[in-house]
């Protein structure tokens, strides 16, 4: 079975996390997290390191013709390249600008994880526990609203 958000639920969502973002700035970490799964329909595993796949700032690049792209490993190791919307362009210079504090917009031969560990920047986030918990906390919170 195959269970989404319609489309307002998921500007319910992100509206709310953006909310959360102007309140306290780690929460532009939710906002990027939510953009990830919306805007390029990654999956959680797509955003954490595994013995297949560390994904890293790197990973998003500008083709020839100046259009950005994200490029990941998915299930069963199947290689994708992912359009990035304006909208998921701005999630993510906000992310690198307001939380990580670095330049808006990575170069491809960055290292740095995608999502960093919490309690060690250096490290990729290797868990989805983290943002599984984020994920249902902010679905619970736009339910109550």
């Amino acid at each position: 079975m195959i269970r989404r958000l319609s489309n307002q639920q998921s500007e319910m969502v992100i509206n709310l996390a953006k909310e959360k973002a102007a309140e306290d700035i780690t929460h532009e970490r939710t906002v990027f997290i939510f953009s990830c799964l919306y805007a390029m329909y990654l999956r959680i595993s797509e955003l954490i390191a595994s013995r297949r796949w560390t994904p890293t700032m790197g990973d998003f690049f500008k083709d020839s013709d100046g259009y950005w792209w994200f490029k990941t490993i998915g299930k069963r190791n199947k290689a994708r390249q992912i359009a990035v919307s304006d909208a998921m362009l701005e999630a993510l210079k906000n992310y690198r600008m307001t939380y990580l504090k670095l330049s808006p917009l990575p170069s491809s031969d960055e290292k740095i994880p995608l999502i960093p560990h919490i309690k060690n920047s250096n490290k990729s986030m290797t868990s989805d526990g983290p943002i599984r918990c984020l994920v249902q906390e902010f679905f619970d919170l736009a339910a109550d609203q």
